[in-house]
């Protein structure tokens, strides 16, 4: 069964196909989004957003005579916060796009799938 609605698929790639999904500070994404669409979709701009986040909490204990004494930490770091317009918002004028999408210049056809490929996503870590 399939869900409802306009958007058959909306995926996003990258290019070096890491299975676990983990970078390092500094490294580049490179990669596609894929938008395959079931009808006409009515829409004011996509854009992509990446996060990267790191939260860690542990517990000591230490005894203080007949009583035990717990400190409990906690921390939050944020590596990576950033937002990339793949078509941008123009005010006042939703785009219109037609079932099937896209019918243009950048798009990519494979076989009987028809879907959106973007430029590439460079976020720098």
């Amino acid at each position: 069964m399939q869900p409802p609605g306009r958007v058959r698929s909306l995926v996003l790639e990258l290019e070096d196909g890491r299975a676990w999904g983990a970078y390092g500070s500094g490294e580049l994404l490179h990669g596609c989004v894929r938008l395959e669409l079931r009808g006409t979709l009515r829409l004011r701009a996509l854009e992509v957003c990446a996060r990267g986040r790191a939260a860690v909490h542990w517990l000591e204990s230490r005894s203080v005579g007949f009583n035990t004494v717990y400190h409990d930490y906690t921390a939050f770091q944020t590596f990576l916060h950033r937002r990339r317009q793949l078509i941008p918002a123009i005010p006042l004028q939703p785009l219109s796009l037609p079932s099937g999408f896209p019918d243009t210049e950048i798009h990519e056809s494979q076989g009987n799938e028809r879907c959106l490929q973007l430029v590439l996503l460079q976020l720098p870590l």
